[in-house]
């Protein structure tokens, strides 16, 4: 189950860098975010579309909860090393996830959504 979580964390932040938008800035006095949680939430289809949530807290802790069409359904906690909670966090903030449009307009029905928070 830790080998899935971790995998999962890994997953996670693969996707939340894919909206990263890429330019620099000369600022030094750029606000750093101090990110202490993090949730990602797939929502349904009208098929067998994957739906769970999962998050990540600053202490480690790490929460999954299968909802429908999962391998595992109900909800899992367990817990990362810290120092690997933070080097997530950090990596959102590299990648500036908070600069990602609040809401991405799809033209098709059926896709699943995506929530970060």
């Amino acid at each position: 189950m830790k080998k899935n979580l971790l995998s999962f964390a890994a997953l996670c932040i693969i996707m939340l860098s894919a909206c990263a938008q890429q330019k620099k800035t000369t600022d030094n006095s750029a606000k750093v975010n101090n990110i202490i949680y993090v949730r990602m939430e797939r929502t349904a289809c009208f098929g067998q579309c994957p739906t769970y949530k999962s998050e990540i807290f600053a202490d480690g802790k790490v929460i999954y909860t299968g909802k429908m069409f999962t391998e595992y359904e109900g909800i899992y906690e367990s817990t990362i090393p810290t120092k690997n909670a933070q080097s997530i966090f950090k990596d959102l903030e590299t990648h500036q996830v908070d600069t990602c449009s609040d809401q991405y307009f799809s033209m098709i029905a059926d896709a699943p959504g995506i929530i970060y928070e």
